[in-house]
């Protein structure tokens, strides 16, 4: 089953903060890295698409 959601401004933040904004979710990806070549794995322009997953499959993709 497929939910789309158009949302004409979103913010990710990179880190944990606090920020205001409703959050949608969280990611076991770690989207900022100052060690990488490119520290941040999104750039400008870039789509992203929202997948659930349930806990198991977080803890196993969590760089954390």
């Amino acid at each position: 089953h497929c939910h789309t959601k158009q949302i004409p401004l979103l913010s990710i933040y990179p880190v944990q903060l606090p920020g205001g904004w409703h959050l949608l979710g969280r990611t076991p990806v770690v989207l900022f890295d100052a060690a990488r070549d490119v520290p941040s794995l999104l750039q400008v322009g870039d789509l992203v698409r929202f997948e659930r997953i349930d806990c198991r499959q977080f803890e196993a993709m969590c760089a954390c």
